[in-house]
């Protein structure tokens, strides 16, 4: 449901006032206080959550680079106008890239992207960089005081509301205060919300590695104890130690700088692990302390160890954009948008190619369709405001005139607090036209119907590129490359299940299964920056790619079980186990030869009264991996956009 944000709109009400009157009315600088509020605007728009210090971290961090890259951008305008369109080209790829990171590089991104732009326009303009850029870290540094003291996002995002709630519902599960059938789906929802955030944690940073590793815990535990609802129920010691950890854990991602409960949640794991025999009572156990481990380090304050921190970085880059990359695609296209409009602009001598660039921002989207719905809205909008301040000139109103006022400020709190759905939208970009047209009559006493006309003009321009250029660059076929990831999941996992050498010793399998992890875990998200692109298509029910992903996740939890199998001594473990092997391997091959998937090579199941194992649980995973690829090679629905 797309609420209005009234806590943004009160934000940026106050930025706008604050800096119109301080730079236009007491120090009449029009210049650095367009920049200012441009600036401070999208830092607000940014909106970080995570806790206090978290979130001011964030936006000073974003308010120093965003002005620094203005100050750069800027400074570097005068070099040939190839040289310098391709130095903005590569940054905005990079950022582009840097934004499928997740976490607070998701919602920077895009406010780091305009600010190189802003400087781009303000050095083709001829605007001062020092005061350009001074102009906008004041902004910055308004937007993070509002940030932290107007209404304050609240600590936790939806997917760690949502990580929270299913630690809680496991909690209760094992400990007899809920049934076990409770937690069906419980997992592919905690799934549709990772997919649906662009906040999502997917980077190689370590709280980001143990954000994504606890959700992978926690899923392959809420699955095994959905199922237990089937067999025979857990040890009852085992199981109340497991919901110790897993409350002392909801405690610890609460309030993460509470000392004792780090310290309960560490002893409980010092405490040592009980026996636990079967396939069942050994997830409980293992997934359980792992998500202990999880939670402690994704709120830790420790020191980063750099030569594991740049191995991840080096791992995460060869898999997520090796060839077939959608992320690849997205970097390149951003580059040919933004410097070829750059480009363009000093070649053509544009008088504000602010208005061309920034639209551009707010219209590109590496996907035709969504590009394409974004662009038109921005320019309706556009078209909205200009109408709007067309009307008031036809008035008359006076240049000096304190209705001007009123109108900025009308126009910064609608801009700023519209939602996002496609009206919303519209709406919001209408009143932003508004309020940026406004602020120029304000700072120049007067702005003709002439002028207001090239704004539009120079917005039609900026959002027909985005689409252009999104229509070349857009990757294709992203069935097929949804189906090719998959498929390397599924090797990786069945790989993970071959077991390791006998006389391997201890610590080299470790090393090896956790080394087998992270490339699973990177392959995981590789599915996942496919399906974002996907999941924007209005033709496909969400509901399918979900389906898609949370098949990969039962695919990549094979690893997982990979290394619980030494615990399992049931009769036939084994051989149900290499079973689900060739299963994988066979289903890996009908993927990548656009056939569906084999469900099954046996008669093994998990349910009724039979013991739940190992194999037969990777049988039961692989049963309903089939059943939800098999709608990713159905011939006739593969058009060559998708």
């Amino acid at each position: 449901m797309h609420a209005i944000r009234v806590e943004l709109g009160i934000r940026g009400v106050t930025l706008v006032a604050v800096a119109a009157t301080v730079g236009l009315v007491v120090l009449d600088v029009p210049g650095p206080t367009g920049a200012a509020v441009l600036a401070g605007l999208l830092l607000l728009l940014a909106d970080f959550h995570g806790d206090p210090w978290r979130r001011f971290r964030a936006y000073l961090v974003t308010a120093s680079a965003g002005a620094s890259l203005i100050l750069l951008t800027s400074a570097t305008s005068g070099l040939p106008p190839t040289v310098f369109a391709c130095l903005v080209g590569i940054a905005s790829g990079l950022l582009m890239l840097l934004r499928t990171s997740g976490g607070m590089f998701a919602a920077a991104g895009t406010c780091l992207t305009a600010d190189v732009l802003v400087g781009a326009a303000g050095g083709i303009s001829g605007s001062d960089p020092v005061s350009f850029a001074a102009g906008a870290l004041l902004g910055g540094l308004g937007a993070t005081a509002l940030s932290m003291t107007v209404l304050p996002a609240p600590w936790v995002s939806p997917v760690r509301r949502a990580t929270v709630e299913l630690l809680a519902r496991c909690a209760q599960v094992l400990r007899g205060e809920l049934p076990s059938d409770d937690l069906d789906q419980a997992s592919r929802n905690l799934v549709g919300v990772y997919l649906a955030r662009p906040e999502r944690p997917a980077s190689p940073l370590p709280s980001a590695l143990a954000s994504v590793n606890l959700l992978s815990d926690l899923t392959l535990l809420s699955d095994v104890l959905a199922s237990r609802a089937n067999t025979a129920a857990g040890s009852e010691a085992l199981d109340a130690r497991a919901a110790s950890i897993l409350e002392e854990s909801i405690a610890v991602l609460k309030w993460p700088h509470a000392r004792s409960n780090r310290a309960s949640l560490q002893d409980t794991l010092r405490g040592g692990s009980l026996d636990s025999g079967d396939f069942p009572d050994s997830v409980v156990t293992q997934a359980s302390e792992a998500i202990g481990r999880h939670a402690l380090a994704m709120t830790s304050d420790s020191g980063t160890d750099v030569r594991g921190w740049l191995a991840n970085w080096w791992l995460d880059a060869r898999v997520r954009l090796a060839p077939g990359s959608t992320l690849v695609r997205a970097g390149a296209a951003s580059a040919l948008l933004f410097g070829g409009l750059v480009l363009a602009s000093q070649l053509l001598k544009i008088d504000h190619p602010q208005w061309i660039l920034l639209v551009a921002v707010s219209s590109f989207y590496p996907y035709v369709r969504r590009a394409a719905t974004k662009a038109a809205a921005a320019v309706a909008g556009t078209v909205g405001g200009v109408l709007g301040l067309w009307i008031l000139l036809l008035l008359d109103l006076p240049s000096e005139s304190r209705l001007w006022w009123l109108i900025l400020i009308v126009a910064a709190a609608v801009s700023m607090s519209s939602t996002h759905s496609p009206l919303g939208v519209i709406v919001g970009q209408g009143a932003f036209t508004l309020l940026s047209l406004t602020l120029l009559q304000l700072a120049s006493k007067g702005i003709t119907v002439g002028s207001a006309g090239e704004r539009l003009a120079d917005v039609a321009l900026g959002a027909a590129a985005a689409v252009a250029v999104t229509a070349v660059m857009a990757p294709r076929s992203l069935r097929r490359r949804l189906r090719d990831a998959i498929a390397g999941l599924l090797i990786t996992a069945s790989d993970a299940l071959g077991g390791e050498p006998q006389d391997l010793p201890d610590e080299v399998a470790v090393r090896r299964r956790r080394s087998t992890a992270a490339v699973a875990r990177s392959q995981f998200l590789r599915c996942v920056d496919i399906a974002d692109v996907l999941a924007n298509d209005a033709r496909l029910p969400r509901d399918r790619t979900i389906g898609w992903i949370d098949a990969a996740r039962r695919a990549g939890q094979a690893c997982a079980i990979a290394a619980v199998y030494a615990s399992d001594t049931s009769d036939g473990a084994d051989a149900d186990r290499h079973s689900a092997r060739r299963l994988y391997l066979r289903q890996a091959e009908a993927l990548r030869a656009e056939l569906p998937p084999p469900a099954s090579l046996s008669r093994n199941r998990v349910g009724g009264s039979r013991e739940l194992t190992c194999g037969r649980w990777l049988a039961h995973n692989a049963a309903i991996q089939a059943g939800e690829l098999t709608s990713l090679v159905d011939a006739g629905t593969d058009s060559p956009a998708e």
